[in-house]
């Protein structure tokens, strides 16, 4: 019915023109006169549409509840049940249709039937004109006016550059400080993150989701931490229609970044360090509103579940940052094979059987201290190992002698697929347990892998194993 008001309007506004341009002298002043005076009839009839069409479905959202009564229309739709947040949805999408859609293209501050997309950190999502509706009647839900929501509208659209972070929540790394870790990356405590969806998540009771089948401790534990990025988006909004190419290389290379910073976290303590979930909010809350994938979240699929979420103690700060910009500093082989030391460490902690600990451990110090020679491999580990971390003469013993002995427990469960748990070994004057043995390795792997890191690269064995001084100023790189 507003539409063929409208176009009946329109008609009657243009045949007042042709009569104005027939009685007039001068064609021309006259013509443009008329014209003004139209636009202006149009323009004032097209923001009372809109207006009333907005004003119609928030005057009846606003008496909609559900769940037997127990949730407003706007609390169904923030809250963080899906079903419920969806059926809040279709009771909206039903209040409005596609006429409020119709009402925007038409209306004159708006770019008409131009889409909009609203670019984040990896990419864009719809937004103007075909996903604007909803988020426009929730904006006026939430502030109490119509009016509000179509400035806002024309705010976020008239946005050219938007700042916002990039969030990566930890498990396993607790700090109590915000702590810069590279130019533009800082880890801090998760209480320091700006509100949001998936703020409330990962705090709330939410986040222990007791519908999957599969169990972790990690269920019950919220991450302790976070990664921040600062990231700019220019353009904010872009237009697919005219051709423009945009590309993910910069997230690409800031999510690799972020995977490599959290496996160097693992030697600080060392510790598990992982990911919990990532997302992307925008620092101006206006254009976070806009944005129709907030309170979205990625999380990677963990190949090993730990068997338990560890109280681990505060972050050393400057550890952790010693660690971090000597890891980036590594290049070529050198940084490829600490990675898979990194790897193998983190796995190591992770997990459940003894046996299986010592095989990630003996794959991370052979990418640290292998070489292309195979023969007598562990006896070249052990002293490499030993010699490599340093110490007093009875500590380089004791390392090797833990190095051989975890060496002989992995082979045990390669070759036999059964760890004697209850037998002890001698190493020096005491005796251990096939558990013990792997957690002090534990130890000197991750006093290996920051040695490395300390000296910036991996030693030429050649000329190493000759010389047995990690001083020396052959202690370079390989190749």
């Amino acid at each position: 019915m507003c539409a063929t008001n409208y176009d009946r309007r329109e008609s009657i506004e243009g045949a007042h023109l042709g009569i104005n341009i027939m009685r007039r002298s001068n064609y021309k002043l006259g013509h443009q006169q008329s014209m003004q005076k139209s636009d202006k009839k149009i323009v004032e009839q097209t923001d009372l549409s809109l207006l009333e069409e907005l004003t119609g479905a928030f005057e009846q959202g606003r008496t909609i509840r559900l769940l037997n009564g127990d949730l407003t229309l706007l609390e169904a739709l923030q809250s963080d049940d899906t079903h419920t947040s969806s059926m809040a949805s279709l009771q909206m999408y039903n209040l409005i249709g596609n006429r409020l859609t119709k009402r925007l293209v038409q209306d004159q501050r708006f770019p008409g039937n131009r889409t909009k997309m609203i670019r984040t950190d990896n990419g864009g999502c719809g937004f103007y004109p075909a996903f604007v509706a909803l988020p426009l009647l929730r904006r006026a839900l939430r502030t109490g006016s119509p009016e509000d929501a179509i400035a806002w509208l024309q705010e976020v659209l008239s946005t050219t550059v938007a700042t916002g972070k990039t969030i990566d929540a930890l498990w396993g790394v607790p700090v109590e400080q915000e702590i810069p870790l590279t130019e533009g990356i800082k880890l801090v405590p998760i209480d320091n993150l700006p509100e949001s969806k998936n703020k409330q998540w990962m705090m709330g009771a939410e986040f222990s989701n007791l519908s999957s089948p599969i169990i972790t401790t990690l269920s019950f534990t919220p991450p302790q931490s976070a990664l921040v990025v600062t990231r700019k988006i220019d353009p904010f909004l872009f237009d697919p229609d005219l051709g423009t190419e945009l590309t993910n290389d910069e997230y690409l290379k800031t999510h690799e970044l972020i995977k490599e910073i959290v496996l160097v976290l693992t030697v600080v303590g060392p510790r598990v360090a992982i990911s919990a979930a990532q997302w992307f909010t925008f620092d101006d809350p206006d254009l976070e509103e806009a944005n129709i994938l907030s309170g979205g979240r990625s999380m990677q699929m963990l190949e090993i579940l730990p068997l338990g979420a560890k109280d681990y103690p505060t972050l050393n700060c400057a550890e952790a940052q010693e660690m971090v910009a000597g890891y980036i500093n590594l290049t070529g082989d050198n940084r490829s094979k600490v990675r898979v030391a990194l790897q193998r460490l983190n796995q190591a902690l992770r997990r459940h059987n003894t046996g299986d600990s010592a095989v990630e451990l003996a794959t991370g110090l052979e990418a640290l201290f292998g070489d292309s020679d195979n023969s007598e491999m562990t006896h070249k580990i052990r002293m490499r190992t030993a010699r490599v971390i340093g110490g007093a003469q009875q500590e380089r013993i004791k390392n090797a002698q833990l190095i051989k002995r975890m060496y002989e427990i992995r082979s045990k469960l390669v070759h036999t697929g059964h760890v004697d748990l209850n037998k002890t070994f001698k190493i020096g004057e005491q005796s251990m347990t096939a558990r013990d043995i792997v957690d002090q390795a534990v130890q000197i792997c991750a006093q290996a892998i920051k040695t490395i890191i300390r000296r910036g690269s991996i030693p030429n064995w050649s000329v190493f194993d000759i010389l047995e001084h990690p001083d020396s100023p052959v202690f370079q790189a390989q190749g």
